[in-house]
């Protein structure tokens, strides 16, 4: 998948953040990025392995076990679309109930 030079060059950017917390959510953001925009273009979901895996191939790296199991564990990729109540998880839409006020 092509996501444009200038994710690409954020992405590159984000492996090289010092910090180990910082550089997991600057990934974890592009990565959601990454999924929203597949999901825009493609009026299909998609799994997050997927997008995981399409961030190592633009870094050229790997992310290692650890990342793909706290990215599964904590639903991080987890996609909420809020002007229908829908949370896209998986490969499965989930409708929200909206909350009483």
């Amino acid at each position: 998948k092509h996501y444009g030079k200038t994710l690409e060059m954020m992405i590159l950017k984000a492996f090289k953040v010092e910090d180990e917390i910082e550089r997991f959510w600057a990934i974890v953001q592009m990565a959601r990025l990454m999924k929203a925009f597949y999901i825009s273009w493609n009026k299909d979901n998609v799994e997050d392995s997927t997008i995981l895996e399409n961030i190592e191939t633009i870094a050229r790296t790997k992310l290692g076990d650890a990342f793909y199991e706290r990215v599964k564990s904590e639903n991080l990729l987890e996609m909420k679309d809020k002007g229908r109540n829908q949370i896209v998880q998986g490969n499965k839409i989930i409708v929200v109930k909206p909350e009483k006020k």
